[in-house]
């Protein structure tokens, strides 16, 4: 591959997706994707093609949003105009103008997106640009959820429209994103009289979580802290968000998170068979960065059990769901929050699932409810990190009414959508054995099986939604495609199109290293040093080409592709043989395109050879593998073409 420079650019994303749409792609100094809230441009490619071809189950979820689901239309009826200064929470008819919008906005960048109809994406600047005058959020009492409740849906469809449209003009992206933090984005004050008088939009409101309360109530203000923080290219919001999750310090260069802990009585003020809930208040003592309930260790024990089990079933999901989407955000700049305290997010989803779903339905190896107690070892009693509740028993009610049960009403996606994303993480993506997930994928089948369609909007803004398009990952391709554009020097989340030409240093991206997920390299070192020295594939530059070297028997490369119409297609190598006897196979998915073919020395020299003709291909996106055999280090791989 002929390069402009050597140097390995931060991942960043380019628009190149209908054909309408322009290229944005911006050289981003703290390395940001964009898109890059829940989708990458490799995402929303993936949704456009597979809906186009058919696929399910994208293209059922497709025509669903694009059909039935109002808020995706070109003629949605906006309801927010620029003489609205004050979100107020606590007049309905006021905060839903907001959350539906922010509804319409996604889902408008979405369709536009996927069908390049100019019109969806005129009509989600003409949403986001209705709220560029807010300067106060009226609060109910619960400021994080509040704010963060309604801005997520809104910056994922402003984020979508930023990145790929270029319609939406910078002096209007600036009034949203000045909005955002109005009266002033800052990291060593905070406008203390302003929030009082509920002066503040959604930053201020957001900042630093909700530390005496549950866990969701502040883990929805930090969701849209680090939706707010990519968006606006701001790293060290980013990390407040991310860093607190992990109980880290905060940012060196940010204020401080919340002092504690708190002071409680010693008697609780209110006393259940569930729970118990004690008076708490701030000590002189304190100290700064405690870390309450919205952190991740805090919000999901070690067991599994969440810090909300006792207080009803809606509640336990609510703030597992809430992690989910931030860890799929996380993984989209690079950041693997799925995975800390070894998947403690899945240990979460497996417990609600397991103690709600066998309510409902009955398995061979659970025929029987689950219940978790504290005589069994499967319930810990304990307070939680505010030392305002103590749980006591796991609760199938709800938390102020034993009349009604919450247990087993939220195993279906059309309350609570979130099995797609999670199971395209740790099932498709880390494609971990099936017993780690075994009652999350049973409550997404059972799901399937008896609503009898894939996931909707459910309780609109809580959820992500509409995974059978947007979560879905093509069998195969755990990792991403990139590509480095060549005219920016920039290392780009986008498909392979054939017919083309793959450079062989361009196999599928991995947060956490490709190897055994993306490509297998005999060793763990990059010998050639080039281009992604932190992976094991040994790629070399020499003057001005990216080469695959140092082959071995058994490695392999994986590269997710889009074949856009099914025809019968040649296929050539550009390689030079060091040695006779480098062999070669390519397969896509379970397609044995080439057969084992061997290569022949090429005396120091690049040769393209055409190593099998009339190969006929189908129409679709799958996953393109180049296995090596044979003579160890004899070839150099250039690049695949197929035409």
């Amino acid at each position: 591959m002929r390069l402009v420079s050597t140097l390995l650019i931060p991942l960043v994303c380019s628009s190149l997706l209908p054909a309408q749409a322009q290229n944005v792609s911006q050289n981003l100094t703290e390395g940001f994707v964009h898109p890059g809230l829940s989708h990458k441009l490799s995402d929303l490619e993936r949704m456009k093609y597979m809906a186009k071809q058919g696929k399910e189950p994208w293209i059922s979820s497709f025509k669903r949003l694009n059909n039935i689901n109002g808020y995706g239309k070109c003629n949605y009826q906006v309801r927010g105009d620029k003489s609205i200064t004050t979100l107020d929470a606590t007049n309905r008819q006021n905060y839903d103008k907001f959350k539906y919008d922010g509804m319409a906005a996604y889902h408008n960048a979405l369709l536009w997106a996927i069908t390049g109809e100019t019109c969806h994406a005129q009509k989600a600047v003409e949403i986001l640009n209705s709220w560029s005058n807010l300067t106060g959020l009226k609060s109910g009492g619960t400021r994080s959820l509040d704010a963060g409740r309604v801005i997520w849906k809104m910056l994922e469809g402003a984020e979508i429209i930023k990145a790929t449209y270029a319609g939406w003009k910078p002096a209007d992206i600036k009034a949203f994103s000045d909005m955002l933090v109005y009266p002033g984005y800052s990291t060593t004050e905070v406008p203390e009289d302003a929030i009082k008088q509920q002066k503040v939009t959604f930053y201020w409101n957001m900042y630093n979580g909700d530390p005496g309360r549950h866990g969701n109530q502040g883990l929805f203000g930090f969701r849209g802290v680090m939706a707010m923080g990519i968006f606006l290219d701001n790293h060290t919001m980013y990390q407040r968000a991310l860093r607190y999750l992990k109980g880290e310090t905060h940012p060196d260069n940010d204020l401080p998170y919340p002092a504690g802990p708190y002071l409680e009585s010693d008697t609780p003020k209110k006393t259940t068979e569930y729970y118990n809930e004690y008076k708490i208040s701030e000590t002189d003592s304190a100290a700064n960065d405690y870390g309450f309930n919205e952190q991740i260790s805090h919000y999901i024990w070690p067991n599994g059990q969440g810090q909300e089990s006792s207080r009803d079933q809606a509640h336990a999901l609510l703030g597992v769901s809430i992690l989910v989407t931030m860890a799929e955000m996380a993984w989209n700049q690079g950041d693997d929050l799925y995975g800390f305290l070894d998947n403690r997010i899945l240990a979460g989803l497996e417990y609600f699932y397991k103690y709600n779903l066998s309510f409902v339905h009955q398995y061979d190896d659970q025929p029987i409810p689950w219940e978790p107690t504290p005589e069994n070892g499967e319930f810990l009693q304990k307070k939680d990190r505010s030392g305002r509740w103590l749980s006591k028993e796991i609760n199938p009610y709800y938390e102020n009414s034993t009349a009604n049960t919450s247990r087993g009403t939220l195993v279906f996606a059309n309350n609570a959508p979130i099995g797609e994303m999670a199971l395209g993480h740790y099932r498709d993506r880390l494609e971990l054995d099936q017993d780690k997930y075994l009652w999350t994928e049973r409550a997404w089948q059972l799901s399937i099986d008896t609503i009898g369609y894939y996931e909707r909007s459910g309780t609109q803004v809580d959820h992500p939604g509409w995974g059978g398009l947007t979560e879905r990952r093509v069998a195969m391709s755990p990792g991403d495609p990139v590509q480095l554009n060549s005219d920016q020097d920039q290392l780009i989340y986008q498909t392979h199109l054939l017919p083309g030409t793959i450079e062989a240093e361009n196999y599928d991206q991995f947060v956490t290293g490709g190897e055994g997920h993306t490509y297998h390299d005999s060793d763990a070192k990059n010998h050639g040093g080039a281009y992604r020295p932190d992976e094991g594939v040994d790629l070399y530059q020499d003057d001005d080409r990216t080469y695959v070297g140092r082959v071995t028997a058994g490695e392999w490369l994986g590269y997710t592709v889009e074949v856009q119409s099914a025809g019968t297609y040649n296929i050539s190598l550009t390689y030079q043989g060091r040695a006779s006897g480098g062999q070669v196979k390519i397969m896509l998915g379970d397609q044995d395109l080439t057969g084992q073919v061997s290569l022949s020395k090429t005396h120091g020299k690049w040769e393209t050879v055409t190593i099998a003709s009339g190969v006929k291909l189908p129409e679709g996106m799958a996953n393109l593998r180049i296995h090596f055999s044979g003579k160890n280090k004899a070839i150099r791989l250039d690049s695949v073409s197929i035409r």
